[in-house]
Parts: structure tokens; C-alpha cells; sequence
């Protein structure tokens, strides 16, 4: 989908050094001035954060999909589902680094600012939103009642898929 390979490793806070280079820093720094829904298909930068995110990078979807969260606007809708987004994958990390009740927080926060972005609308930057917010939802409660590792529980979280 995006233009940049996927890095070496993953990177996980408290267990693996911070990369000094990284294609996700490349392409965070190709975010376009502007994140608008009707031009999401061509913000490469944040198709790619959902890339990284599919493939359990979730750290470097995180640094990926921040400027396209900063640009854009106020309250909009994009800047609301971007953050929802950005909780989801800081969500999946909590889980890889073994802090289940973070994870159940972010994942929380992440599906109300998924219904924020919704406001009457199906789809918007590809995502069907109101079915992203029930899997979030699923998920954080597999969380609280599952007894699997976290390598086995993050083989249920929500893919995100750009139609």
C-alpha cells in the first residue's frame, strides 16, 4: 500500500533500544500539511501507520500516524478517529509489554474516540467505523476475561482495513 518497507525489528519500550533510524520516521516526515477524509487515499503517511499497525508494529504506527494527528484540525472528526487510532496501537504495545489493565484503558479510550468520530457517519478515511468500534470493543473484553499469553490475545485484535 504505502511506499516504505516495514522496519528490522519492532520496537518495545523497556525491552529493546529506541532505533535511531527507522522508514516510520521516514515516513512521518512525509505527512501532508493536512489530514482531511476526502484525501485519504492519497496520505501515504497514514496508510502506512495502518500497515505497520497490521503487522504488530504497533510502537512505530504510533510515531507514524502522530503528525497526521497533528495535522488535523481543531475537533474534527479525522482528528478524533486518528487519535482513536494511535490509542488502539498504544493499546497492543501495553499488551506486548505486558500491562494488561494500561492496554483495557487505551482500548477504552480508543473505542469512545472511535464513536466520536463516527457522528452519524459509516466510513471515514476508509474505515467502516462503527464496526472498528464494536471489534475494539470485543477485544478490550477478551482482554479482561482471557487467560491466553499476549502473543495469543493480540492475534484478536481489530485489523484495520481501508476500503
Amino acid at each position: 500500500m504505502a511506499s516504505w518497507p516495514f522496519p528490522d525489528e519492532r520496537h518495545v519500550p523497556g525491552k529493546t533500544p529506541r532505533p535511531e533510524i527507522s522508514p516510520a520516521f521516514d515516513a512521518a516526515k512525509a505527512a501532508p500539511a493536512y489530514t482531511v477524509d476526502r484525501m485519504w487515499q492519497e496520505n501515504l503517511t497514514y496508510q502506512y501507520g495502518v500497515d505497520l499497525y497490521n503487522a504488530a508494529f504497533f510502537w512505530e504506527a504510533h510515531e507514524v500516524w502522530e503528525p497526521v494527528w497533528m495535522r488535523s484540525g481543531g475537533n474534527s472528526r479525522e482528528r478524533l478517529l486518528v487519535q482513536g487510532l494511535i490509542q488502539l496501537s498504544n493499546g497492543c504495545l501495553k499488551i506486548v509489554m505486558e500491562r494488561q489493565d494500561a492496554a483495557a484503558r487505551l482500548l477504552t479510550i480508543a473505542r469512545d474516540k472511535i464513536a466520536e468520530a463516527e457522528h452519524g457517519e459509516p466510513c471515514m478515511m476508509g474505515i467502516a467505523l462503527q464496526s472498528l468500534r464494536n471489534d475494539i470493543e470485543a477485544f478490550r473484553s477478551s482482554l479482561e476475561t482471557s487467560t491466553c499469553d499476549g502473543e495469543s490475545l493480540l492475534r484478536q485484535r481489530p485489523e484495520l482495513i481501508l476500503s
